[in-house]
């Protein structure tokens, strides 16, 4: 679905994304790990329109989708859940779900909005509530829902565990596998490994921008690397049953 192949990134004149290529397969969860500064979300920047490539290759269905800007990859349906949730506080949840169907022109918004508050009930009974007065995780659950408002094909999910309390996060990782099963296609960036690879079909390890491993989320959960280095194992073998 999505080809990614010699991405390189930058902020400013400082290389924050070195020679990235992975592929995102449809109707799979994929995920980025890496601890924090890894290049994740700078990678996430670039597939949703709003960082400039420096170097490398994007695809969508194997056209080339390089610096095409927001709107139009919106359009192609890749839309993004950014890191720290960014919903518009003053709004409504309402309005903030409504927002995220801005740039549709079908006749569908109402039956989907009803679909998003059977994904997330918590939001049916707060659709009048400002979306700033709302708890963390129910601010994701509104981040998410307003993403999927947009119709996407691909949704880039940007660290969705970040500053949630333990059992939020496994309410969110249960809405991101219900979404998968339902048929959709997830690229997932996070810190939070266990909980990523448990869903994961595949996963790309990230290291001061470069991907150090990769193979799926059974292989690299078994590996004595991402143990050591992720999980707390003191094993310092490298990989040899994921790709290097």
């Amino acid at each position: 679905m999505l080809s990614v192949s010699g991405l390189t990134l930058s902020h400013g004149a400082a290389v924050a994304v070195r020679d990235v290529s992975f592929e995102v397969r449809e109707h799979e969860v994929t995920v980025l790990l890496g601890a924090n500064g890894a290049g994740k979300t700078t990678i996430m920047m670039a597939l949703s329109g709003l960082l400039p490539v420096r170097a490398g290759d994007i695809r969508l269905d194997g056209h080339r989708i390089t610096g095409a800007g927001n709107d139009r990859l919106v359009g192609l349906g890749i839309v993004q859940v950014p890191q720290g949730r960014q919903v518009f506080p003053g709004m409504t949840v309402r309005e903030n779900l409504e927002l995220g169907a801005f740039l549709r022109r079908d006749r569908n918004v109402g039956t989907d909005l009803d679909r998003i508050f059977a994904h997330f009930p918590k939001l049916a009974e707060r659709t009048g509530q400002t979306a700033g007065t709302l708890s963390g995780g129910e601010q994701q659950m509104l981040a998410i829902g307003r993403a999927l408002m947009g119709k996407p094909r691909l949704l880039l999910l940007d660290e969705p565990s970040l500053g949630l309390a333990p059992v939020i996060v496994d309410a969110v990782y249960d809405i991101v596998a219900e979404l998968v099963r339902d048929g959709l296609t997830i690229l997932l960036a996070e810190q939070n490994v266990a909980k990523a690879l448990s869903v994961a079909a595949r996963g790309f390890v990230l290291e001061n921008g470069t991907v150090i491993a990769s193979g799926s989320g059974a292989e690299l959960a078994a590996t004595d690397f991402v143990h050591r280095a992720y999980l707390g194992s003191s094993d310092d073998d490298l990989p040899h049953d994921a790709e290097r």
